[in-house]
């Protein structure tokens, strides 16, 4: 682009620069992270590309005004596209970057069973069908009206009002992009927060919970009606203000249309993921991402074209010309707002289609609960709980055949109780080895169960919080306790997992005496460090840390 526009001055050699710099731009990622990482991690991002957007702007600014101070390059090539060679150099330090610290996955070629397992899985259900087929399709209906906000700012506000094509005022606008992101995310996870107190039922992973789901559908819903007012009160700004003093209007306007227009993009980019079936994920992702792609390369062209049967007239007079500008630009928002109520109409069907939230239970009167010792949940709770000092003698194959859900209510009522938690010790292979086909049919329903708790805590601030009370009361209990008693507990059962680990690995035929340092990386490699490895024992002191560690472990689950 520099080339082109300092020393070639080529209009169409700078427009096939401009094509290849989008056409690499363009590249989508292979790596997915899980959905309950999304609500975070994913506006967060988006922050930081927007703050880069406008560092460049700044940089431009700052690079034209020194330049524009000498009359020597004043309004010259060199002001203008200047700035691109830091352009140049930023993008070779990013690309030396990710070559050298961004890790690589593993190459799908070495995958060789993926073909086999993918003819195995197990068709899409009706559901999952439903809600992909309607997120794709008014997904993108619904970036086409998001396009339609950004040429309501790009074009027709810079062009029809003189302020705004002032640097400084459209450094501002594109700082308010950053205010919406916030905005509607804040929206979105309070909404979610909310629905997420009244319970839970989403079976499956990928899923925070089903007040999660009635959020995000009711925002890809909303979020498109209010986008069809937003873009007809721009129409009408622009229809009835000839003197031109409705500026501040047209821009509060404008930021309602953003922050909207991010609670329905970002509640169907973390709807979406959590119907796509395993084996199915990049093919998905992938139509989801080529679909979106196209509808930003046709919306500008389709709207461009319209505006210009205004914008072009020739034989008009300034009156005449800004009357047919006007009357294009309510076309080109009238457009808008009709692929808007398209992608409305599209999303309504969720609300029907998603999983509902069950109703909460019928409060119980305080002797009833009293009786029960442990609040049951609705999910294989006996209508009696036994008292809470049963659990000090139960047996591992009782304990686990309890829903993970029930044994932390088990806890959580024990700690409140003053009690210690509920211990199963490590025991010997010896008495494990005929119930080895037991533990290991369990475990994938009970690390399912186990993230699920985690996704639902990490979620929620509420009870993150509740968590980090309970931790902080355990510890409180454990501190109470002799130190010389503790120390020898932790160390009787530190010597009986090695013992179990050892006695097993005899029994499967792995000579581990032979190679250990291939028996150690086995270990490390199957337990990734969820906390910094300096030889002391993790001390989750705070919410943050609490937060980290669980998104550690959900990343490890994910795996």
């Amino acid at each position: 682009m520099f080339v082109a526009g300092f020393w070639v001055r080529n209009y169409w050699m700078f427009l096939s620069a401009n094509f290849v710099n989008g056409l690499f731009s363009g590249i989508r990622g292979d790596i997915h992270d899980p959905l309950e990482f999304r609500s975070t991690v994913m506006p967060t991002m988006m922050n930081f590309f927007l703050f880069g957007a406008m560092g460049g702007s700044l940089i431009g600014t700052v690079w034209v005004a020194i330049a524009n101070s000498s009359p020597v390059t004043k309004n010259t090539t060199l002001a203008l596209f200047g700035p691109a060679w830091l352009g140049v150099l930023l993008s070779t330090g990013s690309a030396i970057m990710v070559q050298r610290l961004c890790p690589e996955p593993p190459r799908k070629e070495e995958a060789k069973g993926d073909d086999d397992d993918n003819k195995k899985a197990p068709d899409m259900t009706r559901t999952q069908r439903l809600v992909i087929t309607i997120i794709l399709v008014a997904g993108s209906l619904d970036a086409f009206g998001d396009y339609g906000n950004k040429f309501a700012r790009n074009t027709i506000l810079t062009n029809r009002y003189p302020l705004a094509r002032e640097a400084v005022v459209n450094y501002v606008l594109m700082g308010s992009n950053i205010f919406s992101i916030y905005v509607g995310k804040v929206i979105l996870t309070r909404t979610i927060s909310r629905h997420d107190a009244l319970g839970t039922g989403c079976k499956r992973a990928t899923c925070a919970s089903i007040g999660f789901m009635e959020a995000t559908g009711l925002w890809c819903i909303v979020g498109n009606l209010v986008k069809v007012g937003v873009q007809l009160g721009l129409l009408t700004i622009v229809d009835f203000d000839e003197s031109l003093t409705a500026m501040g209007w047209y821009v509060f306007i404008w930021i309602l249309s953003q922050v909207f227009g991010i609670c329905s993009t970002l509640a169907s980019m973390f709807l979406y993921p959590g119907f796509l079936p395993t084996h199915r994920l990049g093919e998905l992702n992938g139509l989801k991402n080529s679909l979106l792609s196209t509808v930003n390369c046709i919306t500008p062209i389709l709207l461009s074209s319209v505006y210009q049967t205004g914008s072009l007239q020739t034989g008009l007079d300034d009156a005449d010309r800004r009357s047919a500008v006007d009357h294009a630009s309510v076309l080109c928002l009238a457009i808008c707002g009709t692929v808007s109520f398209l992608a409305f109409l599209g999303y309504l069907p969720l609300r029907q289609i998603l999983p509902k939230t069950p109703k909460p239970p019928a409060a119980e009167s305080p002797a009833v609960a009293a009786t029960k010792g442990v609040v049951p949940e609705e999910e294989a709770v006996p209508p009696s709980a036994p008292p809470l000092s049963y659990y000090d003698t139960i047996t591992w194959q009782e304990w686990s055949s309890l829903p993970m859900r029930r044994r932390f209510e088990v806890q959580r009522a024990r700690a409140r109780a003053g009690m210690e938690r509920v211990r199963l010790h490590w025991g010997t292979w010896h008495d494990d080895c005929t119930a080895a086909n037991d533990i290991l049919s369990k475990a994938p329903k009970e690390l399912g169960e186990l993230r699920e708790l985690y996704t639902e805590w990490v979620t929620s601030d509420e009870k993150l919080e509740e968590i980090a009370g309970l931790m902080a009361t355990r510890r409180e209990l454990e501190a109470k306790r002799d130190k010389t008693d503790r120390t020898a507990q932790r160390q009787k059962e530190r010597a009986a997992m090695g013992q179990w680990i050892a006695d097993y690995l005899d029994d499967a035929g792995y000579d581990w005496e032979v190679v250990p340092e291939l028996y150690k990386a086995m270990i490390m490699n199957s337990f990734p460090p969820l906390d910094t490895l300096d030889e002391k024992q993790a001390c989750l002191s705070d919410i943050a840390e609490l937060r980290t560690f669980m998104v550690a472990f959900l990343k490890i689950c994910a795996a």
